[in-house]
């Protein structure tokens, strides 16, 4: 099976305004530690629809340097790294960069996770950068493929989540 490398993603990429940015928050009841540990245990995001399998390839606990691999439901399948980890009991965040998959979609790749206090809720922000890779005249083509697919997963988490 081919292997696809992507450029690197990191925390200065993930900045309203920047290209292929993108974002949404959720809040809700639970608190930070259930919300992170749902987001990070063996079953990590099994609400989604468009994901298959989470798998930590990496031994706990996980942190800076922990590996994953996400087979998504169209067959395609993700490796990822993580840049960032912070764990505190009320503010926690990560973020990763897709290193390679096994289809040539996107050029960059990468997520964040933000999970704290917001008054008496628990906000969960799930932060993305997609830049895919397709020719100038398939761009909005692509814009509008990435919008509908983060509405998905807005709508799953809010719903799995959500107050």
């Amino acid at each position: 099976m081919p292997t696809f490398h992507l450029q690197p993603v990191t925390d200065a990429d993930f900045r309203p305004g920047r290209p292929g940015y993108h974002a949404f928050s959720v809040n809700s009841r639970r608190p930070v530690a259930e919300v992170w540990r749902e987001l990070h245990g063996d079953d990590a995001l099994h609400w989604c629809a468009g994901i298959a399998r989470v798998a930590w390839t990496s031994p706990r606990p996980h942190g800076v340097g922990a590996t994953r691999t996400v087979r998504l439901r169209t067959g395609a399948r993700v490796t990822e790294r993580y840049f960032r980890w912070d764990e505190a009991p009320d503010e926690c965040m990560n973020g990763f960069s897709v290193e390679s998959a096994n289809v040539p979609l996107f050029r960059r790749f990468g997520e964040r996770y933000r999970v704290g206090m917001s008054g008496a809720w628990t906000r969960f922000t799930w932060e993305f950068v997609i830049e895919p890779r397709v020719p100038a005249v398939l761009q909005g083509l692509a814009r509008r493929a990435v919008l509908r697919d983060l509405d998905r997963l807005r709508r799953d988490t809010a719903a799995h989540l959500g107050a």
